[in-house]
């Protein structure tokens, strides 16, 4: 269970590092260019995505707010979904079946090329009609309607021959217009499949003579930017990695860095490629000379020292804001608990030698505190203990001070935590874990080791005796000045009352003696 754990914490790290690393590229492009139009910079489609969560409700308050201060529009809203289509009528078969007839026309058959730029809903009526007369439910009119048109039930070598026909005049064209025959995805998806088949039949011996010359009379590109024509495996492999290793040279040159991010647009397979050269380096596969040409490069063959690199400089420019408003870099806990947490974590490492001089360098530029007020420089985590304990002791004696017990009253505001620190006291001292000289100090300021309601009732007593013996004064209103913890419990009874907390038998006790439950006035100077 605990090695489950901490795969899930390290996924939920891995998956903050990756979101802060995105946040912090599209921060410098808009420092740079004034704008947030990413277009295919490699963190356009993670921004895109985040806009799409922030409009569904998946993305943080947190989030959205760091993003809505770069200025990015989390207000757009997406289309709406398409209405579902409506039943087919007869009017649309016969649409449909005119549709064909002027195709036949045309081009001398009914095999209707998916996506056809004149009718693109026709090619797959024509598929639907071919799977009703197998199934048989195709009425025998329509049978008769289309098999007037010279309809091909089954196609086979003809079919595929017009198909291919078919494709070489759109390629024709496509040469023509652009003077090049490289169809791209983004262009059309099917039609620049077709083109790579027709290299890769080339390639296996599957071509026709024919066909070949075919394409050679338009221009057709039998390789990738002048490569030349690969004739084994191992040719085709190193083409392949010489390609993708002269795109990762030009992503460098334009965004200084090899970190070529999963989803980019402009080219999806490079970001692959560039994982799996890591992969191959961290297996000992990857051979020395492409080795040393990535180097080259400034490759960067571990990923998480980049993000963890873009975590520290985040945190530090949030510090650096914060020293600029307030003047120092204590952050408080409440007010950022993550830059709080960092900046501990700072302290932590430089006392253990783990933190490098470059950072501790930049931390000294902002006046980083070291160390906490009044707090000497922790060289060991036993003396950072001892400031600790004697901290929290000097607390216990001004509230003892104050109020004249060392019982402290659960969650005390003033200093939130003493209230546990006297309970852990109280339990080493039952479990013998209490150093000596620790118990000696408590018991100086009469530290209570028990804590319940027989200990509560005695110093109730111990006050009402003191005030009794003070009552000779003639009268109860002891001042600060002359005893200060009697001043304070008399105060104390006073609220309880109004609170409606102190029993019937207290009030009658201290009636007797003539406690006055009103305003002070000035207490008679005593008679000499």
């Amino acid at each position: 269970m605990a090695h489950r754990t901490s795969d899930i914490h390290q996924q939920r790290f891995a998956a903050h590092a990756e979101w802060e690393w995105y946040f912090l590229q599209v921060q410098d492009f808009i420092r740079q260019r004034s704008h947030h139009e990413l277009g295919h910079h490699p963190a356009g489609a993670w921004l895109r995505l985040q806009v799409q969560m922030a409009v569904s409700g998946a993305l943080s308050a947190e989030r959205q707010q760091r993003l809505s201060a770069l200025g990015i529009d989390l207000q757009a809203r997406l289309p709406p979904p398409p209405s579902p289509a409506p039943p087919p009528t007869p009017q649309d078969w016969t649409a449909h079946l005119a549709s064909l007839a002027d195709f036949h026309r045309q081009h001398g058959h009914c095999d209707v090329p998916k996506h056809w730029s004149t009718d693109p809903a026709l090619a797959n009526w024509v598929s639907h009609q071919r799977q009703a007369y197998r199934s048989g439910e195709l009425s025998p009119k329509r049978i008769t309607q289309l098999e007037a048109l010279g309809f091909d039930w089954a196609p086979g070598r003809h079919y595929l021959d017009r198909l291919w026909q078919l494709r070489y005049q759109q390629l024709s064209e496509f040469a023509a217009q652009h003077g090049h025959t490289r169809v791209t995805k983004d262009h059309d998806p099917q039609f620049s499949h077709w083109r790579h088949v027709q290299r890769e039949f080339r390639r296996k011996g599957r071509l026709s003579a024919d066909r070949i010359a075919l394409l050679d009379a338009i221009g057709f590109e039998w390789t990738n930017k002048g490569i030349p024509f690969a004739k084994s495996h191992e040719e085709r492999h190193q083409i392949t990695w010489e390609q993708h290793y002269q795109e990762l040279v030009a992503f460098q040159r334009e965004f200084g860095h090899c970190h070529v991010l999963s989803r980019w647009r402009p080219n999806p397979k490079l970001a692959d490629w560039v994982h799996a050269q890591r992969r191959r380096h961290a297996k000992g596969q990857l051979r020395a000379d492409r080795h040393a040409r990535l180097d080259a490069l400034s490759f960067l063959w571990n990923v998480e020292n980049l993000r963890a690199n873009a975590i520290w400089d985040h945190r530090y420019h949030q510090l650096c804001a914060y020293q600029r408003e307030h003047g120092h870099t204590r952050t408080p806990k409440s007010l950022d608990y993550q830059l709080w947490s960092w900046r501990h974590a700072q302290l932590e490492r430089r006392r253990k030698g783990s933190l490098s001089p470059e950072r501790i360098a930049r931390l000294d530029a902002i006046g980083f505190e070291w160390k906490e007020a009044g707090q000497p420089f922790a060289r060991s985590r036993t003396e950072k203990w001892e400031h600790q304990w004697q901290e929290r002791y000097e607390q216990l004696i001004s509230y003892q001070h104050r109020f004249g017990t060392t019982h402290v009253v659960t969650g005390w505001p003033e200093a939130p935590g003493l209230d546990d620190w006297v309970s852990g006291q109280r339990e080493s001292h039952r479990n013998g874990h209490l150093r000596p000289d620790r118990q000696a100090k408590l018991d100086a300021i009469g530290f209570l080791w028990t804590h319940g309601q027989p200990v509560l009732e005695n110093l109730w007593e111990q006050r009402f005796a003191e005030i009794v013996a003070y009552q000779q004064h003639g009268h109860t209103r002891v001042t600060k000045s002359q005893h200060h913890t009697i001043w304070s419990w008399r105060h104390s009874q006073r609220a309880y009352r109004k609170k409606g907390v102190l029993s019937p038998e207290r009030i009658a006790r201290l009636d007797a003696i003539g406690f006055e439950w009103g305003g002070d006035r000035a207490a008679p100077r005593p008679q000499t």
